[in-house]
């Protein structure tokens, strides 16, 4: 398998409550649309479980891998931390707790 035409990096900070919706959102959304993608999910030194719902989902979905930074350094941090990981031909990051309607990434894709 080569490199995935888009990578996605999330930088997630205590997102316990969020990270398997978006997770689950966003690669149903990037399927949907066809694309060859894997998603860099960077548990970001979270204190709740984060990570470990990162975890689950990943050895559900092949396409998400997680990057573990062990102590919160920032969000900055986090966003560099994924996009040193990612393979995708295209690269961007975007934010774990909703903050943008996930149907945007098509478009600015396309």
């Amino acid at each position: 398998m080569g490199n995935p035409e888009l990578s996605l990096a999330i930088p997630l900070y205590n997102e316990e409550a969020n990270v398997a919706g978006l997770l689950g959102r966003l690669a149903k959304l990037l399927s949907a649309n066809n694309l060859d993608y894997e998603i860099i999910a960077v548990d970001n030194g979270s204190i709740d479980r984060t990570g470990e719902l990162i975890s689950e989902f990943a050895k559900r979905n092949m396409r998400v891998r997680k990057v573990v930074v062990k102590v919160n350094e920032g969000y900055g941090n986090g966003v560099l931390r994924g996009l040193h990981k990612c393979r995708g031909d295209f690269v961007g990051f975007l934010w774990g707790d909703n903050q943008i309607p996930l149907s945007i990434i098509i478009s600015v894709f396309k």
